[in-house]
């Protein structure tokens, strides 16, 4: 899930809830058309969102009230930042995803041997996400040129 600075909230409703001041909110229902389920992850301040639909190829960016199929090979766009930069993941290959300036770049952090989810990212690049080191999950933070740096100090400080 996530939030604009102007407290704005994307993701999936699973069940009703009672909010306390429920005249406070408004709940907008956003649908790709011939979906059947509908999964928005990730908002920016201008408002765009972007998500995953079932029986659609793969992510989408939703702006201005319009749905934009992104490139993304089977996979997930799970954030995007103010300067309109997506990530995703995993697709084909289980690689994490970064959409920019209207170009698909695949990556792997380097510390990992496979399945790379990129969760999120900062309006300076920087991508936090999960992938598999050996058997178990691991998060990371990638910075782009200076590589990636495990989100685990057990792992990490057996491996170097």
């Amino acid at each position: 899930m996530g939030v604009a600075v102007a407290a704005t909230i994307v993701g999936c409703l699973l069940s009703a809830v009672s909010p306390a001041k429920a005249s406070d909110l408004t709940f907008t229902t956003i649908d790709e058309p011939g979906a059947s389920n509908t999964y928005l992850y990730g908002i920016n301040d201008a408002g765009q969102i972007v998500g995953n639909a079932t029986n659609s190829t793969g992510g989408f960016l939703y702006s201005n009230g319009s749905f934009i199929q992104l490139p993304f090979p089977a996979g997930d766009a799970f954030g995007i930042n103010n300067s309109g930069q997506i990530v995703g993941g995993p697709g084909s290959g289980y690689q994490g995803y970064l959409y920019s300036g209207g170009k698909l770049t695949s990556f792997n952090p380097g510390v990992c041997n496979s399945s790379t989810y990129a969760y999120a990212i900062n309006d300076t690049g920087q991508i936090v996400g999960s992938c598999q080191v050996g058997s178990p999950f691991r998060g990371f933070l990638y910075s782009g040129n200076s590589g990636a740096a495990v989100v685990d100090s057990e792992w990490y400080s057996t491996k170097h």
